[in-house]
């Protein structure tokens, strides 16, 4: 597509305008404030874990000899990993522990009889997967849906282009500018969480790539959909000479 590099510059113009960047600036905010809301979350749960092995600490100082405990055996708490950070967990994951003793006996509960020492009172905590999955896919969305409204820009690119190589250079234009910005809010996220304190390893980061790509591709279907009402519904924007087809 011939028209590709012209049009990718002419989009980057009209993306990064004043009230398109604000909103970046305010996804980024809110993407930042939710790590920091899950790093202190992940502190938090490592002081509890501590008072969590004190307290077998305890518990194993009152058995007497080897026999009481092998009976009584041991308890194994599962911790989130410091990944978690971007995440909700679920109370299935963040609450488990587990119960080993010489019989070979496993039995995994919820810790402390049902009651969690991960508490979170909030229905849905603010975490930066859920600022990707909702108000993410709300911006791509909209993005889409504004991406062919004008009809003076689709008449000023008609010239010598097909309706189909303008609307996937379009597409494409807009897709590779919010894969860049949705990298550059994830890079500042990351960077805060080592700024914190986080110890994210390699292992950390590469578990983060399936849910990265799923991301991606969540955002390049809904400025997919996003772009059908602007197509479709939208037709008289478009100049007469493309409207007998794609």
């Amino acid at each position: 597509m011939s028209c590709f590099k012209p049009i990718i510059l002419l989009e980057t113009r009209r993306f990064f305008t004043l009230k398109k960047t604000t909103v970046l600036l305010v996804l980024l905010l809110i993407s930042l404030y939710s790590v920091h809301k899950g790093i202190k979350e992940n502190k938090n749960t490592t002081s509890k874990i501590k008072e969590f092995q004190n307290i077998e600490a305890q518990m194993f100082g009152l058995n007497t000899n080897y026999d009481t405990v092998s009976r009584a055996g041991a308890r194994i708490l599962f911790t989130p990993a410091p990944a978690s950070i971007f995440f909700t967990n679920p109370p299935v994951i963040t609450e488990v522990s587990a119960h080993i003793n010489t019989i070979a006996n496993l039995d995994i509960t919820s810790n402390c009889q049902s009651k969690s020492i991960f508490i979170s009172n909030a229905l849905l905590p603010l975490r930066f997967s859920t600022v990707v999955l909702f108000l993410g896919t709300f911006a791509v969305l909209y993005l889409g849906l504004k991406a062919m409204n004008s009809k003076e820009y689709l008449k000023f690119l008609a010239h010598g282009n097909s309706r189909l190589a303008v609307y996937l250079s379009i597409l494409f234009s807009r897709y590779i500018l919010v894969v860049v910005s949705f990298l550059f809010i994830f890079g500042c996220t990351l960077c805060l969480a080592l700024l914190e304190g986080i110890s994210l390893s390699w292992p950390d980061i590469s578990g983060l790539m399936p849910s990265l790509l799923a991301a991606l591709f969540l955002m390049l279907f809904c400025l997919v959909i996003g772009t059908i009402p602007g197509h479709w519904a939208k037709k008289t924007a478009w100049p007469s000479s493309w409207r007998s087809g794609l």
